[in-house]
């Protein structure tokens, strides 16, 4: 959660986002999978917009 918490200010900071509070952030979440062996660590952002369809 910290990891989150830097990215949101992050693109607040860029002006991605207006700010990182419920009215601009509708969701967020930590998926945590399993490392792979042989490859260095490696984390992915995905930001979607409020009229992208999942």
């Amino acid at each position: 959660m910290p990891t989150l918490s830097a990215c949101l200010d992050a693109l607040v900071l860029e002006e991605v986002l207006p700010d990182d509070s419920w009215s601009h952030v509708l969701h967020s979440g930590v998926t945590v999978h399993d490392p792979i062996e042989g490859q260095p660590g490696a984390m992915w952002l995905t930001v979607q917009t409020a009229d992208t369809t999942p």
